[in-house]
């Protein structure tokens, strides 16, 4: 592996992490609607032109993949409204949306819920990897995941587009770079690990943003997903809802073999949810 994560360095100084120029973020966006209008709508997952409308939540209208039955939003926003929208704010809303029903504290919640995550998928890679071992977390949000992450001795770097969050997880001294994943580039093979939280369901074009995170992952690096399940369709304002299937298949897809994974089921409001937490590894 390479590129050390410098730990005195400030968060927006991290030598393995290089801020990719706007243009070129802008070209990709292009490319995207471009194609989408010469070529119509095709599946994120498998490609497929094969599509039938799904009905319409929240703000978006959705679309169904007559091959693999993955379920995603027709118009998705532009890379400016996407800012506009987590930038600022975002975090009250989280830790309400977050907020648990049996009278533990979100904090308490959301660190119990990682650790079963970790203390799953962790023990034996960590033994393998050794120390130095690195990891990223995309959209880290205030940084609780990576600060446990640091406590089981791992070197950690988080990226998060909300300024809010990135100023209260600097604050408790840790490593996040504010802006989106496409906006900066990291040498390839610098992460033995990259944990992804709520964050692919988000993601204007989540296969490209996984062959990206392949390029980064060293060799046998792992990736842990969570992300919630078609089941909450309707209930969330998500542009993705995938299923235990459609999840395995954009890994493939990506370059990640699918290692493990398990259902969380749970309600909120008398409302039952279940995400699903995967587990995969590069090929």
């Amino acid at each position: 592996m390479c590129a050390e994560i410098d730990p005195v360095r400030r968060p927006d100084e991290v030598p393995c992490a290089r801020r990719r120029p706007a243009w070129g973020a802008l070209l990709l966006e292009d490319y995207r609607l471009i194609k989408r209008q010469f070529l119509g709508l095709s599946c994120p997952v498998c490609g497929s032109y094969r599509i039938r409308d799904h009905g319409r939540s929240y703000h978006y209208t959705y679309a169904r993949c007559d091959v693999c039955a993955m379920v995603f939003a027709k118009d998705i926003p532009t890379r400016r409204r996407l800012h506009d929208r987590y930038v600022e704010g975002y975090i009250e809303q989280r830790r309400a949306f977050f907020g648990c029903a049996d009278g533990r504290t979100w904090d308490d919640a959301w660190e119990n819920d990682r650790n079963e995550i970790f203390d799953r998928f962790l023990p034996g890679f960590e033994a393998v990897a050794g120390p130095g071992r690195r990891a990223l977390e995309v959209g880290c949000a205030e940084g609780r995941q990576i600060e446990l992450l640091a406590r089981r001795g791992w070197e950690v770097v988080g990226v998060e587009i909300g300024a809010d969050m990135v100023r209260e997880g600097r604050a408790r001294g840790l490593r996040i770079l504010q802006g989106m994943i496409e906006d900066f580039w990291f040498p390839c093979k610098t992460f033995h690990l990259i944990v992804m939280s709520h964050v692919i369901e988000h993601l204007a074009d989540p296969l490209r943003v996984l062959r990206m995170l392949r390029r980064m992952a060293g060799p046998g690096g792992l990736i842990i997903i969570e992300t919630p399940l078609l089941h909450d369709f309707g209930d969330r304002d998500h542009f993705h809802f995938f299923t235990e299937a459609t999840l395995q298949a954009i890994l493939d897809r990506a370059g990640f073999i699918w290692s493990d994974h398990f259902v969380r089921e749970y309600r909120r409001s008398g409302v039952p949810h279940k995400n699903v937490i995967a587990c995969a590894r590069r090929r």
